[in-house]
This record gives structure tokens, sequence and C-alpha cells, in this order.
């Protein structure tokens, strides 16, 4: 154990040892074999980065430190041979813009030893941030403007209209079927082949041959002498109107038809002269004026189809014409039809500057990571850093996703709770009751998020804090992920669990700590639709830059620069009710009793009581204590071996009961 000297003297070796047990050790222990590599060559990466990097050797060992263990082998994202060639090229490019940072900065003075530790700075932010773990997709760009594209599926309408066919698949069909020439036309009876209903569907004649659909039916009747109820329609038959309106008010008139709607009748086919036929016995009761009085209508109806005209008939007068719902026959393709076309959407975006994170440091320890005295220093600088860059990214990320959350459209996102606590009449423990229930309920949402993007095709990705994962994670999992990449030691867990052809992962971190939502996020697979994305760029460190308030010290200056995105957000968060699984939580008002010794019987001395309006509170049995003991065999006599007199009211120790010569049954 270390001594501490009563004098002046301090020693600094105790203190930095504490740092072999950081988090940042073991990856500043393997940067330095490779730093020390370069100065077994004469080239110093701390005080001549830009010497130590153009050498082809000391390079290309840099560059497979910064390469080598970043991912599990095991993880269900790397066992495909594309998706680890991928990997490997955006470290490589963001290997090349670290260079190209560090070969902007070393020029800038003389003296910078802290900007060679960019490299393992940079894995270790890569490696163990959250949000990018499978959840979102990452990209690498290699400047800081670029291009984006991203696939659509666009739907278009002979007038114009157009439908995303991933976003609005329950548009398809009616698009579909508005695009075939239909018009509701109303025909006067009776009919015999005066209108031309062609042309009303828009054809002419003269330039292609085309038919009406068998399709075609009969949906209304015009009925007059009825009366005509607010909101329901009639036929307005005057000379300058001639259309079907709604009512505003009860009304009746000479030249006011009511609309009737009937089961729609079609025609069938026919022989002899007319193409196709129908005949039909209707009935109706309509009413007629305002105070309930109606009239049946029995009559006999009839039409026929002859060359694309009609011929309509009634036998009840009173019926005054019909509704003909008519389309276009489509074999004939006098049409123009909807088209599909695939496209890419490109847009362009720019990578914003970083804000800066300054950590001062004593010129001592800037001297001692340039002649890399102590990995321990290294250590220090790293975790200090560490800290700061990985913190500001996570966080920046869950901000952009709760402001994606509150903005997008109700559609998009679904928001839900799940309690903990079973409900009445639940025989199991709660323990059973999440595990049983939570994957149910999870599955429903994800179904309804599925279906805003019509894509099965999905990794869905559940975030939270460590305590709530843990208890909703399956017993039975695919993967989980190691405490450890190599030296890199994770901030996270992933636990990866497959259920009928979907991907399920569960993300904890300490970081989602104080927050009883669950975050749902959708990651498309073999696809080249984007939701969120992320995109890295550069990390940079370097000691140029001296900090504004204290500028007499050297400072480590750092930031990195990256890029959050969304296309088409969609997302969930179910918030966790009672996550301990109980009914309520008590706060523990007396967490350190004030008169309680190790071997005090009398630490127990709280419970915690219902009154009849089930009003919890506690009741402090002090008065109780430390007299009359009780035994818990029998509870109405003294404990075994305890004085009979009033002895033990004192507050000294008692004697031990005596089984050998006192017996429990029998009262003192």
């Amino acid at each position: 154990m270390p001594v501490v000297s009563g004098g002046n003297t301090v020693d600094k070796d105790s203190i930095l040892r504490g740092y072999e047990k950081d988090k940042m050790y073991g990856l500043a222990k393997d940067f330095l074999q490779v730093a020390n590599a370069g100065l077994d060559e004469g080239y110093d990466i701390y005080s001549e980065p830009q010497k130590f990097i153009n050498e082809a050797s000391l390079r290309n060992s840099m560059e497979q430190f910064f390469l080598e263990n970043t991912f599990d082998r095991k993880d269900p994202d790397f066992q495909d041979a594309a998706a680890v060639r991928d990997h490997d090229l955006m470290l490589s490019t963001l290997f090349k813009n670290d260079i190209q940072g560090i070969s902007e900065a070393a020029p800038l003075g003389s003296f910078n030893p802290v900007v060679g530790i960019t490299f393992p700075m940079h894995k270790n932010l890569l490696m163990t941030t959250v949000f990018d773990k499978g959840a979102i997709p990452k990209a690498v760009a290699d400047t800081p403007q670029f291009t984006l594209t991203m696939e659509t599926r666009t739907m278009y309408s002979p007038d114009g209209r157009e439908i995303d066919m991933f976003l609005e698949q329950n548009k398809i069909k009616d698009m579909i079927e508005r695009s075939v020439p239909h018009k509701d036309v109303v025909i006067m009876l009776p009919e015999d082949q005066e209108t031309d209903v062609l042309g009303l569907l828009g054809v002419d004649k003269s330039k292609t041959t085309a038919n009406i659909s068998r399709a075609t039916k009969v949906t209304k009747i015009l009925v007059a002498g009825a009366y005509i109820l607010k909101g329901e329609e009639y036929y307005d038959a005057s000379p300058d109107a001639k259309v079907i309106k709604v009512a505003d008010k009860g009304t009746k008139g000479d030249n006011f038809y009511k609309v009737i709607t009937i089961e729609p009748i079609r025609f069938v086919a026919s022989y002899g002269q007319y193409d196709r036929t129908f005949q039909k016995r209707i009935d109706l009761i309509v009413p007629t004026d305002e105070n309930g009085e109606v009239k049946q209508h029995i009559f006999q109806f009839a039409g026929s189809m002859h060359k694309n005209k009609f011929t309509f008939m009634a036998s009840d007068p009173q019926i005054m014409g019909v509704v003909l719902s008519a389309q276009l026959d489509v074999s004939s393709a006098a049409y123009e039809t909807p088209k599909v076309k695939w496209s890419a959407r490109t847009d362009f975006f720019e990578i914003p500057e970083a804000p800066h994170i300054t950590v001062t440091v004593s010129p001592e320890e800037t001297k001692d990571v340039q002649a890399m005295y102590n990995v321990n220093q290294l250590t220090k600088l790293l975790s200090m850093i560490k800290l700061s860059l990985l913190n500001y990214k996570d966080d920046k990320i869950l901000e952009s996703l709760d402001e994606s959350f509150i903005n997008m459209p109700s559609t998009s996102k679904v928001s839900g709770a799940f309690n903990f606590c079973p409900p009445d009449g639940y025989l199991g423990s709660h323990v059973t009751w999440r595990y049983e229930t939570f994957m149910d309920y999870l599955d429903t949402q994800v179904t309804y998020l599925l279906q805003v993007l019509n894509d099965e095709n999905m990794t869905v990705t559940i975030f939270g804090r460590p305590e709530l994962i843990r208890k909703i994670t399956p017993k039975e999992y695919t993967y989980t992920t190691p405490p450890n990449i190599g030296p890199v030691i994770l901030d996270y867990k992933k636990t990866v669990k497959t259920s009928d052809n979907r991907i399920y992962q569960f993300i904890s971190s300490n970081k989602l700590r104080n927050d009883n939502n669950l975050i749902i996020i959708l990651n498309p697979r073999n696809s080249n639709r984007i939701i969120y994305k992320i995109f890295d760029y550069q990390l940079y460190v370097g000691n140029e830059i001296r900090d504004t308030q204290n500028y007499q010290l050297p400072a480590v200056t750092a930031f990195e620069r990256f890029l959050f995105l969304q296309y088409q957000p969609v997302q969930g968060r179910i918030m966790i009710v009672n996550p301990t699984g109980l009914k309520e939580d008590i706060d523990n008002f007396a967490p350190v009793s004030k008169d309680r010794a190790l071997n005090d019987y009398t630490a127990n001395k709280l419970s915690y009581v219902h009154d009849k309006d089930g009003n919890g509170q506690f009741i402090e049995h002090t008065d109780e204590l430390p007299g009359k003991q009780r035994s818990a065999m029998y509870p109405h006599q003294v404990n075994p071996g305890s004085p009979a007199d009033e002895e033990y009211n004192k507050d000294y120790a008692y004697p031990s009961p005596n089984y050998a010569t006192s017996d429990p049954k029998e009262k003192p």
C-alpha cells in the first residue's frame, strides 16, 4: 500500500498507477507499441507527426492498429464478407481523413506532442458510441461536402398525382382504379339509346376504338314527389341546374327528385339484338312530407346495352331517372394508365464545424507525453478527451432522435406504455409477468412501425438503460456482445434475438440512465432506403489552440466532425411504468438509524401499513423497544431465558436462553 508523507513530497508514480485499471489503458498500451517502433527508427509521432506518417512502414503499422480488433467476429452484422469489407473501407477512409487533419495541424507549431494520439482516440470513439451499433447505419464522408442518393419508387396517375410506393401503399389501389375513365351519368327516363355515354367518358371515337366496360352498373334511382330530408341527395331538374345536390334542409318540389341508392344492378349477357340486358322488380318506400307520411313504389325496371348505347324504362311514372356508373373497357387500351418509376433522389449535404473541447494540461504532463515516459500518463490524457467527445456525440444523436420524434407526423410514430407491475388477479410474479407479456406487446408496436414503411426487411433496435433492458431481454438470444473487443472496453451491451424473420437488438447503456422510456429504431437491411444515418468524417486532436480562460497553460483541443440526418423517419417510444414491478415505491426516510449497534436487535423498528382508505404510512414502534421481548413461537409470553422481573427494561445485553435448565413452554 502506498505511503503518504506528511511532507511536501508527492509520489507521482503512485498517483498514476490507478490508470492501469482505466478503460483506455489497454488501447493506450497498444498505441505506444506502434509509437515506440517509430522511435526505434528515429521518428517521433509526438514531436514530428508529419515525418512519422510519411514513413510508409510506420504509416501502415498505424493503419493496422487503427483497423484491427474493431468489431466482434461473432456479431451477426459481420457474418457477411461484404459487410467486413465495407467496415474496413470506412475505417481506412477515416484514417486518411485523420492524417489529412494531422498534416494540416503539424506545421502550425514546432512542438505538438498530442496530435499523434488522434488515432487511438478516434478508434475508441468509433467502437464505443451507442447508436451506430446496428441501429442507425453509418457511412464515412471523404470530404466535408458530399451528395447522397436514396432509392425512391413512385407511381404517377394520368392527372399528375404521384405517391411514394413505400410510404403510401394504401393509395395504390385507388390510383389504379381512378385512372380508368369512369363517370356517374344521370339519365332521365325513358331512355332509348340517346345519351352518348362513351363521349361523356372522354373518348374520341374518331381516333380510337373503345367500348364501355361490362362493369358499368345502375347505382341510384330518381323518384319524384318524395320529401327530401336534410343531408340527403336530390336531383335538381330545373333547366338551369340539372345536377345532383345535397339538401341543407328538408325540402320538396316539382323539379326536385329524391336520389335513392339501391343495390347495384348489373347488365348480364343476352341474345338477339341486345348485347347485355337486365330486368328487375324494385320495392321502395319513400317519405312524402315532413310529418313522416310514406308511399310505397313497386315497379318493374328494365334496361339494355347495345353498341355502347343504353335503354331504360320503369313501370312507375314517378321513377324519373337513374344514375349510371359507367367506366371504360380497359381491354381496348384506349386510356392513359398509371405509371411506375424507379428513381434516385440525390441531395447535397455539408458536414458542419464541430464545437471544440479543451483540456488543459501542465507542462510536465505535456513533456511526459512527448517523451512517452509512462503509459498511464497517456491513458489519463485519453480518458479525459474520450469522456468529453464520446458523451457529446451520443447525447447529440439522442437529442436529434428526440427532436425527430416530436416533429414527425403522428402516422410515422408509435407511443405506448407497459406496466411492469402485473394487473390485479394475476397469479404469477411480476418477473413472470414481464417475461410472458412484454415481447408480445413490443411485437405489436413494431408491427405498427413496419406498416408505416410497408417494408418487413428491417432490423429492430430497442435502446434503454441497463436495468430496463436487462429485464426485457429474452432469455434465449442469438448473440450478445463481449465486455471488450481487443483492448477496447465497450460502454454498451447489445443482445440480438431473431424471431419470425424479425431481428430484434436490445442495446443498453448507462448513457440512457434516468429515463424510463425505451427507444425503437428501424434499420433497413439490404436496401438503399434511409431512415436515419450517421456520417463520420474526421477527429482532430492538437495543442496549438489555447484555452481562452487559461491561456498560460498548454491545452489539448479536440473535436469530431460528423453528421446525423433523417430521410424517412419512423420511431417508437415505450414508457415503462413501475420499473420495480411493485405497485408503489416507498421512500426511505430513515436510511441511518440514530441509535443502533452492530448487534442491536432493535434496528428494525419501522413498519409500513395502509389505513382503511388505502393511504400508506410508516409506523415507528419505538415505544415498544427495548420493552418486553416477545417470542416468535409464543407471542403472548416473554422470550425463553429473559429475566422475569423489570431487569429487561434496562439498557444492557440480555443473557442468552439456557435450554438445558429452562422449559420454553413454561411461563417465568
